[in-house]
């Protein structure tokens, strides 16, 4: 359900009395009246003054707060009739929509020349009318590439008449015009993509140009998706094939999409050429793009070095090297997270310069745009490094072709490039302008200036060769750089920081990271998030090839094992290992590794203190037939990664993919809600949870523990911990709360909530219900609601269900779904309704039915002077809470009664049996009393409701006021203008907010002129 809500502007009559007085106290203007009608753009008032004294008044000036002195075209004198009123009409321009105070002064003399001022105030407030934009999905998941039925349900809950304009979906509806109320349902079909299917929708509303608003008001609804089971494969034997088009695909990149996905691209074959293909899974490890991948870059010549890099803006930027013009060239595209290409068909072109522009590496600004930095031989005798900054909508910021970073001798190549904190970026590389391999590094601005020394500072210049840098930030404006160092005579493992303005941070010619014996290659690294960096490679210290890792202070300090921590060390050859953070202080490593035979894809993961915490030597990400190969990784946000590799179990390659969680499982552990339905034929106040359980629970997994079920509503919603509630900072704290002495589930004084942040604000998510495992493949627990659907709110509750294990941090958490629950029960009737004539009016008794009344709200009374009536909106007279009913002398007939019990969900009994009651002509006026009485009140103790009589002797303004034993005014039961007689007035035992009183005494306080009368009254509940 997605509500929107438009803003406009509504008329308001704000009326404001101003009165004066004459000499001795003499009522000048009794009634002088000053209303405001407002729009959007202006406030509009009229001031009515009008004399209806003895009186002789002189209107002398008028004064506006917000307009200083106004001229009103009023006669001189207003004298004591109907025609000496005069109106005024001006408006003022209000300085924004926040409610506005204004006073209006009125200065005037009266007949004897005595000058009087009088002031009043005109409170001005924007009403905002709204609209209520909903989106229910009532299909079930639909089949792959079948289309979806969605059903959008608008509803105009504002005051006013409303045109509705929809677009952003398939179908899109005809303009609809709503009045209050009304509301209009559209059916859509919107195309699934594998399993999902979303639509989004734009709303816009525009009022009727009477209310002086010439604007429209344009909301997005969030997507509506539905929300299907996981893709990800649970078996290493298979995975998730991204792309198995025809020919060949290979050189996979990715990015990570900041929701959990994955964006990938790769170099497809399809088209009997080499072309950049890219896809998008989102966290489940659905396809949200076309089967097999987009096309990209395709043209009539091959493309290969692709790069990804996120756009900062939910969306992804690509390049690659392009053979389009018969030399290499770079090229670059962004692309929503859609799959709409922002930039031009086939991408821009970032540099066409003489000679090959090759291996180009990008990074986004977080502003749509990017850095990208490459191989570049427009000079003949050299390659050097060069760079370009593309703005959101693809055009270069610098020199055309990019500008220098690096034109010294000798080639330039391997280079990366990490952001330096002030919108600028630092670059590394291997430079071979002394002949032989030296790291270095430079830091260009945002406008494309070296910051730094020309053609980079040296971090290691010495004679034996310094190769293969990388880096990544230090998260303080600096990097940290490690490099292949063969100055021992075997090729070791080195490191350096670079504080911002170019400096070394750590020991000169950088510090060891490991020199085992005979060499250690392919190195990669992530920050550790402390300014430091955890650094894994491949090392042959065993005779064969493993995986090893270290992780280094930011003050230079190996904090693990010397010489790093062995990942794995299983038999035969680990290779080519790849890092992502784990958003902990530790990392996710991933390797090739030929254990069993063939080239598979391992994983594990290392935290923060070097600790391996997966299965020795790693899990089996894929270990399918053929040679997985060329893996690529990027964390998932969640202690995990997605892992892409190029696949041969087909005998082409093709692009597959895996998720492996914090725990080392694949895919999604959790379970997964199937359904949230009302339970039929209750009294709501609950709804039945069904969801499949984690893969990780039946035979012979057997690893779940139990399930705990969680509610919450929408934030703003007043679901917000109580005073008791225990506050969860994390699930893990959950298994730490004290449990009862039969271990059942955690017993707590107060209910436990665990807040989430998302973009709509802090969902507070309540613990509900505790369901204990049983290797079961699916289970259904009734689960208990806040409130039922009503006409009033039929806002939905959100559910989710986590899965845990014996270990507190070991859990999985299900995507929500949402549901309502329903009272389907109505009360049953009253019976033996029995109606007594009192005087003028008429007492109602009944009984309650016994039958379905645990929720009962009231009883509604109706009457008509005909008998066999149904009741209906026009017969309605009144409600009560209890069983009785006084009606105050309804007039001299006979009349005929029945009544009918509601809910408190609006669920209405049948009618109770017909009553009747025959009226004279009313009361005896020779019995009243010669003074003010109050006569008394019946009945007396009374619970809730009585009837207080009293004689008024003279016709007049009276007051009735309810006060407390304790002296408190409680409410004021009439107060106005009553003719003379014999009075009767209802009191329902509540205070003037409608709140139900308690036991005990209270006093009525009549008042008419100078006199006064006071009865005491007793509630008994």
């Amino acid at each position: 359900m997605l509500r929107l809500l438009c803003v406009a502007a509504l008329l308001a009559v704000l009326p404001v009395s101003l009165n004066a007085q004459c000499e001795e106290g003499v009522t000048v203007c009794k009634e002088a009246d000053v209303s405001a009608a407002l729009v959007w753009q202006e406030i509009e008032y009229f001031i009515e003054v009008q004399n209806m004294s003895s009186c002789v008044m002189t209107l002398l000036e008028a004064h506006d707060t917000l307009l200083g002195p106004v001229e009103l075209d009023l006669p001189e004198m207003l004298w004591p009739d109907e025609d000496g009123a005069a109106i005024y009409q001006y408006t003022i321009q209000p300085s924004d929509p926040d409610p506005l105070v204004n006073e209006i002064t009125v200065i005037y003399e009266d007949e004897f020349g005595e000058p009087h001022e009088d002031t009043a105030s005109v409170v001005i407030d924007i009403i905002h009318p709204s609209f209520t934009l909903e989106l229910d999905c009532f299909s079930p998941p639909p089949e792959p590439d079948t289309d979806a039925e969605f059903q959008m349900l608008v509803t105009n809950s504002g005051d006013v008449a409303l045109d509705f304009v929809f677009s952003g979906f398939p179908d899109s509806p005809p303009p609809v015009s709503l009045g209050p109320g009304e509301t209009h349902t559209h059916i859509m079909l919107v195309p699934a993509i594998g399993d999902m299917a979303c639509a989004q929708v734009l709303a816009t509303a525009t009022l009727p140009p009477e209310y002086g608003l010439t604007d429209t008001f344009d909301e997005f609804a969030e997507n509506c998706c539905f929300a299907v089971p996981s893709r990800w494969s649970h078996d290493p034997s298979q995975g998730n094939l991204v792309c198995g088009a025809e020919g060949e695909q290979t050189e996979a990149a990715t990015a990570p999409d900041g929701e959990g996905g994955v964006f990938l691209g790769w170099i497809d074959g399809r088209n009997g050429m080499y072309e950049v293909f890219a896809q998008h899974l989102d966290a489940r490890g659905v396809p949200l793009w076309a089967t097999d991948g987009i096309e990209v870059g395709g043209g009539a010549y091959y493309q290969t070095d692709i790069q990804l890099a996120p756009d900062g803006q939910g969306g992804v930027i690509m390049v690659w090297h392009d053979h389009f013009s018969g030399a290499d060239d770079i090229y670059a595209q962004r692309i929503d997270a859609s799959g709409t290409a922002l930039w031009p068909t086939r991408g821009v072109q970032v540099c066409g310069a003489a000679g090959d522009q090759e291996f180009p590496r990008v990074l986004g600004d977080g502003m749509g745009g990017a850095f990208i930095v490459w191989e570049d031989s427009r000079n003949p005798t050299a390659v050097d490094i060069y760079a370009q900054r593309l703005n959101a909508s693809g055009d270069a910021l610098w020199a055309m072709d990019g500008v220098p970073v690096c034109t010294a001798g000798g080639d330039q190549s391997r280079s990366r490039l990490v952001p330096d904190g002030q919108f600028g970026m630092i670059i590394s590389w291997e430079d071979e302008r002394a002949d032989v391999g030296d790291v270095y590094v430079q830091r260009m601005g945002s406008f494309g200036t070296p910051v730094w020394t020309a053609d980079g500072v040296a971090l290691c210049d010495l004679s034996m060769e310094q190769s293969s840098p990388r880096m990544v930030s230090d998260e303080s404006g600096g990097a940290v750089v490690v490099w292949l160092d063969a100055r021992s005579g075997y090729i070791d493992i080195y490191a350096q920081r670079v504080d911002p303005d170019g400096s070394e941070r750590w020991a000169e010619d950088g510090i060891l990271i490991c020199n085992g014996a005979p060499g250690q290659l392919k190195h990669e690294l992530i920050a550790d998030g402390s300014h430091g960096a955890i650094i894994c490679w491949q090392d042959h210290r065993a005779g064969n090839w493993d995986i090893y890792a270290q992780r280094v202070s930011g003050d230079g300090t190996a904090l693990w094992t010397a010489m790093g921590v062995p990942v794995c060390t299983a038999g035969q050859s680990q290779q080519h290992p790849s890092v992502a953070g784990d958003g902990d202080g530790g990392a996710v490593v991933a390797w090739e590794d030929g254990r069993l035979q063939d080239d598979d894809v391992y994983a594990q993961r290392v935290d923060s203190e070097g600790n391996v915490l997966w299965d020795t030597d790693g899990v089996a990400v894929s270990t399918a037939a053929g040679s997985q190969l060329g893996h690529c990784m990027t964390t998932d946000g969640d202690g995990g990664a997605i892992i892409v590799w190029d696949d041969s179990r087909r005998t082409e390659e093709d692009i597959y993919a895996q998720r492996v969680e914090r725990n080392g499982y694949l895919g999604y552990p959790s379970a997964e809600i199937l359904s949230v339905r009302d339970v039929p034929g209750d009294q709501g106040g609950q709804v039945n949870l069904t969801w499949d359980a984690s893969y990780l629970d039946p035979w012979p997994e057997n690893a779940i523990d139990h399930y705990t079920l969680w509610r919450a509503i929408s934030p703003g919603r007043g679901a917000v911990p109580a005073e008791d509630a225990v506050v969860l900072g994390s699930v893990s704290e959950l298994a730490r709360l004290p449990r009862s002495a039969s271990e059942e589930p955690p017993d707590h004084d107060g209910p436990v909530f665990l807040p989430e942040e998302r973009p709509r604000g802090t969902f507070y998510w309540e613990l509900v219900a505790t369901v204990e495992a049983y290797q079961l493949e699916a289970y259904s627990s009734a689960v208990p609601t806040l409130f039922d659907s009503t006409d009033i709110s039929d806002e939905y509750h959100y559910f989710r269900t986590i899965a845990h294990t014996a270990d507190p941090d070991a859990y999985w958490t299900s995507l929500p779904d949402s549901g309502r629950s329903v009272d389907n029960l109505a009360p049953g009737a009253a019976v033996a309704l029995a109606a007594n004539v009192d005087g003028a009016d008429v007492d109602l008794t009944w009984s309650p039915s016994g039958y379905h009344d645990e929720d009962l709200g009231h009883y509604n009374v109706h009457r008509r002077e005909t008998p066999g009536f149904v009741p209906d909106g026009t017969t309605l007279v009144g409600t009560a809470t209890d069983t009785t009913f006084l009606d105050l002398d309804p007039g001299p007939t006979t009349w005929y009664y029945r009544v009918l019990a509601e809910d408190v969900h609006g669920n209405e009994s049948d009618p109770s049996n017909e009553a009747s009651a025959t009226l004279g002509t009313g009361m005896d006026d020779a019995e009243i009393a010669t003074v003010l009485t109050i006569r008394g009140n019946s009945p007396n103790p009374f619970n809730p409701t009585t009837r207080i009589e009293y004689d008024l002797p003279e016709s007049g303004r009276i007051r009735l006021d309810v006060f407390s034993a304790a002296g408190d005014l409680v409410v004021t039961v009439e107060d106005g203008f009553r003719e003379a007689g014999r009075r009767r007035v209802v009191w329902n035992g509540t205070d003037a907010a409608g709140n139900a009183l308690p036991s005990g005494v209270y006093f009525a306080r009549l008042e008419a002129g100078e006199e006064m009368a006071v009865h005491t009254m007793v509630l008994l509940k």
